[in-house]
């Protein structure tokens, strides 16, 4: 079955989506793209039906919505759809929301309330636990091939040419570094730690601070994570000039460890062998390594809507902006703007 999709926001995210949208597999079809900035449509306006205002999208016929805007966005653009949902008495469509689901805890309890009243069915787009080689560290970590878990970190170092910065700066992300990013930082321990883990009760050693942006956003923050379980999770991310190989996410169980070379390779070790899980074709873009991540997101969303997949992701996502509260309230340099 191919559903009718809309997308509300075309930056970074939202192109993605739309470009794997066109993919001759997909459960989707765009029926609409939406913008407040019509520059951002200037390329595809001959080839889809666009707008610049959310209530022009809302339609009848409309299956499902991705809400791909920017994070400090994202709660008055959930009351305008949840108020025009009402107005226009659509059929019902799903909607998948991007992470983070807002600038705070806070904004995500009412993001959720909010949807919830209005009888949205909606999905938290956690997008970092479907790329591959994540998929593929998960797969052979729940098939017990390192063991019982003993540890994790997290190494992100952005930089590269073109990045979005949308991770970064307040103007965009209405946070900034801990929260675009820190967030899938955050979601992985939980999603990976499951039961062995348990939640996250604070963060030790929290700093963070700005050289590189002015004073506009925290463009380095580094601590560990602790679980009510006693696992500490070292993390760092930092803005700095770097190569590929700086972003590593590793897990280290009794009997092993599997690294991930994001975006690049899955790596298991295992005594003195190692062997690859799962590789990228690194003859492509960073921007195209990202589009496998995003057409299995729309799979399970495209599951979710058929009602075969009851999976939310929103508590997951609740949790995940926890533990962003946690680390400002522990950091111990204080960007101005927070």
């Amino acid at each position: 079955m191919t559903y009718s999709l809309g997308i509300i926001g075309h930056g970074f995210a939202g192109q993605l989506h739309r470009e794997v949208a066109e993919e001759k597999d997909s459960p989707f079809h765009v029926a609409v793209l939406c913008d407040s900035n019509a520059d951002n449509l200037l390329k595809v306006k001959d080839n889809y039906h666009c707008v610049t205002k959310i209530e022009n999208t809302i339609a009848p016929d409309l299956d499902a919505i991705i809400l791909a805007t920017p994070t400090k966005l994202h709660l008055e653009h959930i009351k305008e759809i949840a108020n025009l949902q009402r107005k226009k008495g659509s059929r019902g469509f799903c909607l998948l929301l991007e992470k983070p689901m807002g600038v705070n805890a806070n904004e995500a309890e009412e993001i959720e309330t909010i949807l919830k009243a209005a009888h949205i069915r909606f999905m938290v787009g956690l997008t970092g636990r479907y790329h591959p080689e994540f998929v593929a560290a998960y797969d052979s970590f729940r098939k017990g091939e390192i063991g019982v878990l003993t540890g994790m970190q997290e190494r992100i170092h952005f930089g590269i040419p073109d990045f979005p910065m949308q991770y970064v700066r307040k103007a965009h992300s209405g946070r900034g570094i801990v929260l675009e990013n820190g967030i899938h930082t955050f979601d992985r321990v939980n999603f990976f730690g499951d039961r062995y883990v348990g939640s996250i009760i604070r963060v030790d050693g929290a700093e963070m601070g700005n050289s590189n942006l002015n004073g506009e956003c925290e463009d380095y923050a580094f601590g560990t994570l602790v679980s009510h379980m006693g696992l500490r999770v070292p993390f760092s991310l930092r803005w700095t000039r770097h190569e590929e190989e700086d972003y590593v996410f590793q897990i280290t169980g009794t009997e092993g460890r599997i690294a991930v070379h994001g975006f690049r390779s899955c790596e298991i070790t295992q005594g003195k062998t190692t062997r690859t899980l799962y590789e990228h074709n690194t003859g492509t873009s960073l921007r195209d390594r990202h589009k496998p991540g995003f057409a299995a997101e729309q799979i399970a969303f495209a599951d979710f809507i058929s009602g075969t997949d009851p999976t939310l992701h929103c508590s997951d996502a609740k949790e995940a902006q926890k533990v962003v509260h946690l680390f400002y309230k522990s950091a111990v340099n204080k960007v101005k703007y927070v």
